[in-house]
């Protein structure tokens, strides 16, 4: 008999510490919250900045928008883009401000001219 109640008592113990480890009820199961899909990107130029504005981009699809007087203004791109895992760089001086897309998957660049994208071809 006594055999029996310290089973008893070890099973419900080991039930207690794994379920006050672990989540149960509903709801119980906590999702990962979801990858940022766009990115906001601020640049400026001048030495004190003369002027700023800003790149928003969709980070799977690369289509991206700067700022122009109050609204969002589509930055074009010279042909179809794929899907990758886009960023905006920014390199500036006192005089302007480069824009460059970054595809981290494949290495693929864009450079932002007269509002837009224009690929930078690779080395053959």
């Amino acid at each position: 008999m006594r055999v029996i109640i310290n089973v008893v008592v070890l099973t419900v113990l080991a039930m207690w510490v794994v379920t006050s480890q672990t989540k149960v009820g509903i709801g119980a199961a906590e999702a990962a919250p979801p990858a940022a899909k766009y990115t906001l990107t601020p640049y400026g130029w001048g030495n004190p900045v003369k002027s700023y504005n800003f790149v928003r981009m969709n980070n799977s699809t690369g289509e991206s928008f700067f700022s122009n007087a109050g609204t969002w203004k589509k930055i074009d791109d010279d042909a179809p883009v794929p899907a990758g895992d886009y960023e905006a760089k920014i390199a500036s001086t006192a005089d302007f401000a480069a824009v460059i897309r970054f595809d981290k998957i494949s290495g693929r660049t864009w450079w932002m001219v007269n509002n837009k994208w224009t690929e930078v071809k690779n080395p053959q």
